[in-house]
């Protein structure tokens, strides 16, 4: 995992709900993987639900910070045509 975003997508019951957006520099990973790993760390309504693996870097600003604006707009419509992770 070269870099991960965690945002919010739309959800009918919760409002949002977490999803992860990780740039993998050609490198191969289970979801699964990621998962345990965040079931290890985090409280279930922090599990994210979605996960997507991008091929590209994640946008940035001048300053570097991560354009968690312009992936909510990329991903908005995740949880209408995404699959659930869990």
């Amino acid at each position: 995992i070269v870099e991960v975003a965690v945002i919010g997508v739309p959800h009918t019951r919760w409002g949002e709900t977490p999803a992860v957006i990780v740039w993998m520099n050609g490198s191969h990973l289970d979801p699964a993987d990621v998962l345990a790993a965040c079931a290890s760390m985090l409280a279930d309504y922090k599990i994210p639900r979605y996960l997507v693996f991008s091929p590209e870097p994640l946008p940035r600003n001048m300053s570097g910070k991560i354009l968690k604006r312009e992936l909510k707009v990329r991903y908005a419509d995740l949880a209408l045509t995404g699959t659930p992770i869990r």
